[in-house]
């Protein structure tokens, strides 16, 4: 490869996985175009502290105060479908979730450490990013991308039914999301670039036939996220990240246990290409205004990343 050709190649592979906590934003660059072929491996650890009893953070409770770690890692790889560039991934998660309840004195409540739930997803692009070669994508300009998501995370977490905290959530969920990316800046010049990216989705909840010998059904989950990027060189890039998430009402053998509420977040990202095979994140959110009465999301989360790509 020539020297242009490769700054192109390492301004263009930013693209990281998506994220399988579905309370959680994929993050900023995930739906920028690459060429068909490229591959990316992800590991990242991420650390969240607040009020949720499960590890995707849509049940919560302002009674709890919980800490979850976990280790993701994410395979992707991008494909030629009849001309359009598509994004296959999967991801798998461990870690543990442990906590207290605050009306109980602080009582410890048994803790869960495991595999989480496996994820899968495609996003297959519409406009705006056509599936191209590695001599192709030099010449590409990015302007307006626009892309359907499909996701399905499968119950194969760490789950026993007489546990209040778990790894995994014991049912399917499907979601499906329109991620668009409007670049900003007036030339497609890398070190200079801005963009701002928006995603609305939707969660479907499948049923829990089985929690302390329940049956335990969710409305579906609305999320939108955005995401403010700048290059401040061409081998850093910062975002400011804002994310909202209406959580629907749950039930437990058919009554009504939860009412739906809104929580919101706002973050911020850096990113730094260390060379062009490895990418380092560091990633913090907090959300914002958390009403406890409603049983908000209440959380600080930080995640770190790193990205292999070839």
């Amino acid at each position: 490869m020539n020297r242009s050709f490769k700054k192109v190649l390492l301004s263009a592979l930013i693209v990281i996985i998506p994220n399988v906590l579905s309370a959680i934003d994929d993050g900023p660059r995930m739906y920028w175009n690459a060429p068909v072929g490229t591959n990316i491996l992800q590991t990242y650890y991420w650390t969240v502290h607040g009020n949720s009893i499960a590890p995707d953070t849509t049940q919560n409770s302002g009674n709890f105060e919980t800490d979850i770690n976990l280790a993701v890692l994410g395979y992707n790889r991008i494909f030629d479908l009849a001309g359009h560039s598509m994004i296959l991934s999967g991801i798998m998660t461990a870690g543990d979730i442990s906590g207290t309840v605050s009306k109980l004195g602080k009582s410890t409540v048994r803790s869960s450490r495991g595999l989480g739930d496996l994820y899968l997803q495609g996003v297959v692009n519409i406009f705006g990013a056509p599936a191209l070669s590695a001599e192709e994508f030099v010449n590409y300009k990015q302007e307006t991308v626009l892309s359907l998501l499909v996701g399905v995370t499968a119950p194969t977490g760490d789950y026993e039914s007489d546990r209040v905290l778990n790894m995994g959530t014991n049912r399917w969920n499907v979601r499906i999301g329109l991620p668009f990316v409007q670049t900003l800046s007036s030339e497609w010049l890398f070190g200079e670039i801005s963009t701002l990216e928006i995603l609305p989705s939707v969660w479907f909840y499948g049923d829990n036939d089985n929690s302390f010998g329940s049956k335990i059904a969710q409305d579906p989950l609305y999320t939108l996220e955005a995401h403010l990027t700048r290059n401040i060189t061409p081998m850093i890039f910062v975002s400011l990240d804002y994310f909202v998430q209406r959580v629907g009402n749950s039930y437990t053998d058919g009554v009504q246990t939860g009412v739906s509420h809104t929580s919101d977040s706002l973050g911020a990202t850096f990113s730094y290409l260390l060379n062009r095979y490895m990418q380092m994140q560091l990633r913090y959110m907090s959300t914002l205004n958390p009403d406890s009465e409603e049983n908000e999301l209440d959380a600080n989360m930080f995640q770190f990343n790193m990205n292999f790509f070839w």
